[in-house]
């Protein structure tokens, strides 16, 4: 962080961007709960990345990311863990200030695909949706027609529970709930939205372990590469229930 402060110091207007790397772990000390509980070392980095880009007015954006270096952990990274890893650390980025992630896919240096990666190979050509794609999937919806992120300091959250509100032009328009408590359930509140209506894409997938049956709005990436959800929930009350291990994205109904 401090050669990048440094950079962004003596810039004069030939540094377009600011950029680090990071990685929750290695590949042989990561596990599931590091996924599932906040890393203050994140929270220093967005801080130390967040000021030296406000002070010199260049972005920053986090260049290479994901899981576990070394290829990501096998059984953990390629998880529906990992899925909802990825859809909480893009968000959690987000609100930090951060420009953008460039997410590490395919081959990796030391030569194999991987486990973390979004996009898989079978070796024959055949790409396919990894798991984690579902969390850039539920981000990119959430995302749709939004340039704002609002505060939450207001909303007190369990430890195991993260929210993020979305929108454009001071308006709300989507919000995303990130359960990862193991056992519990969450509920949401839609009474201090404002939104008249407002449809539920879910984010699930049988258990944690999962490597497949992930969906995202009752759908899965087709072999093609496309996707479409299979059904949008009309939400028709002001308490919506959010299984332990899943997430949602409400996203406001346009008049």
């Amino acid at each position: 962080m401090e050669w990048v402060e440094r950079i962004a110091q003596d810039a004069r207007g030939k540094v377009q961007l600011l950029t680090t790397h990071y990685h929750r772990n290695t590949e042989t000390h990561g596990s599931a709960e590091q996924l599932l509980s906040p890393d203050p070392r994140l929270k220093e980095i967005a801080a130390c990345m967040r000021a030296a880009s406000q002070h010199s007015g260049i972005p920053w954006r986090i260049c290479e990311i994901n899981s576990f270096s070394g290829g990501g952990r096998p059984g953990v990274s390629d998880t529906f863990v990992g899925a909802l890893w990825t859809l909480n650390i893009m968000l959690y980025l987000a609100q930090s200030g951060c420009a953008g992630v460039n997410m590490e896919t395919g081959v990796n240096q030391l030569g194999f695909i991987s486990s973390y990666s979004p996009l898989q190979d079978n070796g024959h050509g055949l790409n396919t949706a990894g798991v984690p794609y579902y969390g850039m999937l539920a981000f990119a919806a959430a995302f749709a027609g939004c340039h704002q992120m609002f505060p939450l300091e207001a909303v007190s959250q369990e430890p195991f529970q993260s929210v993020y509100v979305l929108g454009a032009g001071g308006r709300p328009r989507s919000v995303v709930v990130v359960n990862t408590d193991p056992v519990k359930a969450v509920y949401i509140s839609t009474a201090e939205l404002a939104f008249p209506r407002a449809s539920l894409l879910r984010l699930l997938a049988p258990g944690s372990a999962s490597t497949k049956c992930v969906t995202f709005g009752g759908a899965t990436v087709d072999p093609s590469g496309h996707w479409q959800p299979a059904f949008k929930e009309r939400v028709r009350s002001e308490r919506i229930s959010l299984p332990a291990m899943s997430a949602a994205v409400l996203i406001r109904d346009e008049d």
